[in-house]
Parts: C-alpha cells; structure tokens; sequence
C-alpha cells in the first residue's frame, strides 16, 4: 500500500495491531452496553528509538505513558458505578495460547513481571473478524502463576518475555449463531464482577 512506503516492517506491524485493536473495541462497546469507552494510554505513536529507561522514568514522573498499545476501559460495574481499568487487547484469526511483551525494566525477576501487570486485564479474540470475534479469554495477568512467565529472548530480541497460559486457560467458543452467548457473556462479567479497583 503506498502510505506503508517508508515504514518499516515493524512500524507496519505495529500500525496493523494499532487498527485491529481499536476494531476489537468498537466491536465490544457495541455489544456491551456496559463498556462506555476505550482509550490508548499515553503516547501511542510508533518510536523506533525509544527506550524502555525513558518511559520508565515517565512512569515514575507520574506521567501517563504507553507501553505497547495498553487501554484503559471507562465502564458501569454491577453497582451501576462508573470505574476505570486498563486492559490489553490482542487479536489473531486462530487460538493462540501465549503473548509476547518487553518488561519495564532491564533483567526482570518474575516479580517485576507480575507488578508490570499487576491490575491489568488481557482480553484475548479469536476467529471471525475484529468486530465479531468467534471465542475470546478474560483474564487478569498479575494473577496467573510465575511458571506462566518464560523468558523469550532467543534469535537477538533482548529483554522479550512471554505469558504463556495453555495449561490455566480454555478459549470459550461460541456455539450456533448467537455470537455473544452466555458463556462469553460470563467472561466479560469477570470484569464488571471484580471488587478490585485499578
């Protein structure tokens, strides 16, 4: 595509996920009356010399940043109160059973992994199209077990780890035609339901 002309493959990448996600978001503010707003957290254009120190001293600033293409979800929880959370949203046509990220800061020990994402929910999607996905997961990634952290930084990506969760989670398939059926409706009330404030 010509405006693609100048970029590199992984600003492309990038610019991709950015669209599918916002895509994914619309798709669940339609169909979830509850979810009255997603945003990107912080400055999300791509910056190929950016460095994980600088954002994490604007983090410590207090400065509100972004770290990939995190979200924040204004919502009604079960009380009919309005509460903001920060979710991640990854996308693919098929089941995937892991994610890869870049921890905060340089040689993480697993707890800092689990305080990066101490809060944060994932929303995984899966199949269909990015506005009618065919299953999806809920979850919240500072519960999981460390074993689910692995350290993927083989072929020169330094600092690269994954969430690998096949062993803790099923993807919750929709059956017949009604696209948001009970079970995936259970899954996104695990949002509403949690007591948690973020």
């Amino acid at each position: 595509m010509p405006e693609d002309r100048g970029k590199g493959i992984i600003e492309q990448d990038f610019l991709k996920a950015k669209e599918i996600t916002l895509r994914v978001a619309e798709g669940l503010c339609r169909n979830y009356p509850w979810m009255c707003k997603f945003r990107f957290k912080g400055d999300i254009e791509y910056h190929s010399s950016r460095r994980k120190e600088g954002i994490k001293a604007a983090v410590d600033r207090g400065e509100e940043v972004s770290f990939g293409l995190n979200m924040e979800l204004l919502y009604v929880d079960k009380n009919n109160d309005h509460k903001i959370t920060e979710v991640i949203i990854k996308y693919k046509d098929h089941p995937f059973y892991d994610i890869s990220f870049k921890s905060y800061v340089n040689n993480p020990t697993v707890d800092d992994l689990v305080e990066q994402f101490k809060g944060i929910w994932i929303i995984l999607a899966s199949g269909g199209d990015p506005e009618e996905p065919s299953a999806f997961i809920v979850t919240k990634l500072g519960e999981y077990p460390v074993q689910c952290f692995v350290d993927a930084s083989a072929k020169g990506h330094r600092g690269r780890w994954k969430i690998a969760f096949n062993k803790y989670l099923k993807w919750k398939p929709v059956k017949g035609t009604n696209l948001f059926g009970e079970s995936i409706t259970k899954e996104f009330e695990k949002i509403r339901n949690d007591s948690k404030r973020t």
